[in-house]
C-alpha cells in the first residue's frame, strides 16, 4: 500500500457509468477533475457508449482520452446469475478488465486504476482482513480474478465494498420493500445468520473520493466501522428508525433458501486500514443507518 497525494486536476474515466454506484459517485468526483463517463448502454449526454468487450474499442478510447484515473465500476454484479452463467461473469468480470489493463499497457499509461470488487470474497470469522480472502461462489471467484489483473497495474487500487442506499432503476427500493413487509400479513424472514459490514454509499462515495485523492494504491477494505451486524439485525434497526412495526420480521438462515450461489455467512470487514489513510473513522452501523433513514427519501430509499 502506497499514499502520494496531488493537487492537480486529473482526467477521471468511470466504467459501469450507469450503474447505483456511479449515480452517488459521480457528482462527487468533480473534485478531482474532468469526467469521461462510459458505460455499455449510454444515456447521452451523461455517458459514453462503451462494450467493454471490444478490445479495440477499449483501446482506442484509453489512447484517446488518457485518462489519469479509471474507476473500474463496471461488472455482472448478480450472484445467481454469476453462477448459473459462470461464462458471462468471466467475460464481464475478468476479460473486460483485462481489456483495459492491457489497453493501459499498450499505451504506456500509469493511471490510477480503482477496480471495485466485492466483500464477497470474505467468508471468514470475525473481521476479516484484507488478506483473508475465501470465495465461495463463481462471482466472487471472478471478481478476485479481476483484482489480480487489476493489480498488474502499479498504481492500482482494490476497493472491497460493501454498501447500501443507492437509487434503484427497477423494482422497490429498500425501505418501500421493508414498509410492505413490515405491514403485510405475511412479514419476512431475515437472515440472522450471515454477518457483514454495510456502508451507505453516500459516506462510502465520499471515502472513495479521498482514497483517489491520496493516490492510494493496494488493497482496501470499505464498510461500516466496527464489529458488523447481522442482515436481520441490520434491517430491524432501519425499521425501527423509520418507526415501523417489526413484529412481521422474523429471525431465518440462508440455509433454509433456494439459491443458485452459495452465500457467505461471515464477510464483516476490518476498516481499520482504511481509516488510517482517510485519518477519520468510517461510520459506525448506527450512524450508517441513521444517516440513510434521514437521506432516503431523497435517494429513493
Amino acid at each position: 500500500m502506497s499514499v502520494k497525494g496531488t493537487d492537480r486536476p486529473r482526467k477521471v474515466l468511470v466504467t459501469g457509468a450507469t450503474g447505483g454506484l456511479a449515480c452517488v459517485l459521480l457528482p462527487k468526483l468533480d473534485a478531482i477533475g474532468p469526467l469521461i463517463t462510459v458505460a455499455r448502454q449510454s444515456f447521452p449526454p451523461i455517458t459514453d457508449q462503451l462494450d467493454l468487450s471490444d478490445a479495440k474499442a477499449v483501446l482506442a478510447l484509453i489512447k484517446r482520452e488518457k485518462p489519469d484515473v479509471i474507476i473500474h465500476l463496471a461488472a455482472l454484479t448478480d450472484v445467481d446469475q454469476c453462477e448459473t452463467h459462470p461464462l458471462l461473469a468471466w467475460e464481464q468480470n475478468v476479460r473486460n478488465t483485462r481489456n483495459l489493463v492491457d489497453a493501459v499497457a499498450e499505451c504506456r499509461l500509469n493511471p490510477h486504476f480503482v477496480y471495485a470488487s466485492t466483500d464477497m470474497v470474505y467468508d471468514g470469522n470475525g473481521l476479516n482482513t484484507e488478506r483473508n480472502t475465501r470465495p465461495g461462489n463463481i462471482y466472487a471467484l471472478t471478481k478476485l480474478w479481476g483484482e489480480d489483473i487489476a493489480g498488474i497495474l502499479e498504481k492500482s487500487l482494490i476497493l472491497r465494498l460493501n454498501f447500501f442506499g443507492v437509487p434503484k432503476k427497477s423494482g422497490p427500493s429498500l425501505t418501500s420493500w421493508l414498509d410492505q413487509a413490515c405491514r403485510s400479513e405475511q412479514g419476512a424472514t431475515l437472515f440472522s445468520d450471515v454477518m457483514f459490514s454495510p456502508l451507505f454509499a453516500v459516506d462510502l462515495a465520499d471515502a472513495i473520493v479521498g482514497l483517489i485523492a491520496k493516490e492510494v494504491s493496494g488493497v482496501v477494505n470499505l464498510g461500516c466501522s466496527g464489529s458488523g451486524v447481522s442482515k436481520a439485525d441490520f434491517l430491524r434497526r432501519i425499521a425501527s428508525e423509520l418507526g415501523l412495526p417489526t413484529d412481521k420480521l422474523r429471525d431465518g438462515s440462508v440455509k433454509d433458501v433456494t439459491l443458485s450461489a452459495y452465500r457467505p455467512r461471515d464477510m464483516r470487514m476490518d476498516v481499520s486500514k482504511a481509516e488510517k489513510i482517510l485519518q477519520a473513522s468510517l461510520p459506525t452501523i448506527d450512524e450508517t443507518v441513521g444517516r440513510f433513514v434521514k437521506m432516503s427519501g431523497d435517494l429513493g430509499g
